[in-house]
């Protein structure tokens, strides 16, 4: 087999290789195709900016935790179940106890989000939140 034609059976065997490949993901093997999967996620009411005016005006930072100088972030994750409601809350990135205890506390008293789906419960949402003891603490 000459060198060229050796060159286009292979590109010919990688197109219908990635035209196969293909056509299989569009389908799961049951000769139906996937079922979109609902890609917006639920809201704050009135939006970010009113989440982070919520968070600023209901985080307290723990006075031991003042008294201790502890200052970085604490990761919180948390889903919203179908009728708004917050659930599922963990932390993920801890910082101190007193601190850890707080952002949960705040979150467990958000008002009930706008969920998008009214049958699961939505995917987790990642917050994190900084606590910075202010430039002239001392």
């Amino acid at each position: 087999m000459k060198k060229h034609s050796l060159h286009y059976l292979i590109l010919f065997v990688f197109c219908l290789t990635a035209i196969t490949t293909s056509a299989q993901s569009a389908y799961m093997g049951w000769g139906k195709p996937l079922k979109a999967v609902e890609t917006s996620m639920p809201s704050f009411p009135e939006g970010e900016k009113a989440l982070r005016k919520y968070i600023e005006d209901n985080l307290v930072y723990p006075q031991s935790a003042i008294d201790a100088e502890i200052q970085g972030n604490v990761t919180v994750k948390f889903a919203i179940a179908p009728t708004g409601e917050i659930v599922n809350i963990r932390i993920a990135e801890s910082l101190h106890y007193a601190c850890d205890s707080a952002v949960v506390e705040m979150v467990r008293a958000m008002p009930k989000w706008i969920p998008v789906n009214e049958d699961r419960i939505s995917d987790e949402f990642t917050l994190p939140i900084i606590f910075s003891l202010p430039y002239d603490y001392n």
